[in-house]
């Protein structure tokens, strides 16, 4: 997100540190999800962040160690909802299109009702009973639930898995740079504060 007009957040804090200490000089630039795979896929950019695990970028490129790690819930009204085991077959997922939660479920089969642009229109939906069900980071949801005035005891929560988040690197770059990856890796543990935690790979 931006702040006073700078990009800001947790991942571009650790990497403005990790770039710091290597002496590293970097570009940021925002650009749609899809088009940041293929600009390093293509050697427009030499990585993309903040990223969980995709099998289709291991072709062309190398994730770090995890920068981040969110924890991801499903949220929903009707607390019998995940009870039943063949539950799969009564939810009606709302997800945020592009966002990595949208990319899971899809790789995971689960028939996604709605794809919206923006947070407040999942809390919107799951309200008038549009979906009966959104995935999101634990954090995030707090977060945007408090932007929104919205009171988080309306919804139950179930744990549905650790996602540890890191930068994807081209294998043109690391190939180039041979001592990169193992110090951005080292400097994370300095820079995150939790790194060693985050290390569930």
């Amino acid at each position: 997100f931006k702040e006073h007009g700078v990009l800001s957040g947790r991942s571009v804090n650790a990497l403005s540190c990790i770039f710091k200490i290597m002496n590293q000089p970097y570009q940021v630039k925002v650009v749609p999800w899809k088009r940041a795979q293929s600009d390093v896929q293509t050697g427009n950019a030499h990585g993309f962040f903040t990223a969980m695990p995709i099998t289709e970028v291991e072709q062309y490129a190398i994730r770090s160690s995890p920068l981040a790690l969110e924890k991801w819930y499903w949220y929903f009204k009707d607390k019998n909802l995940f009870k039943n085991r063949n539950y799969r077959n009564s939810i009606e997922v709302g997800a945020i299109r592009g966002r990595k939660q949208n990319t899971w479920l899809e790789d995971q089969f689960h028939p996604i009702i709605l794809k919206v642009d923006k947070p407040k229109q999942l809390f919107e939906l799951i309200k008038i009973d549009r979906i009966n069900t959104f995935m999101e980071d634990q954090r995030s949801y707090y977060e945007y639930a408090s932007t929104l005035d919205f009171d988080t005891k309306q919804l139950y929560s179930k744990f549905e898995k650790y996602m540890p988040l890191g930068v994807y690197f081209s294998n043109t770059f690391i190939s180039n740079n041979r001592d990169f990856l193992k110090s951005f890796n080292t400097n994370i543990s300095i820079c995150v504060p939790d790194a060693i935690r985050l290390n569930i790979q």
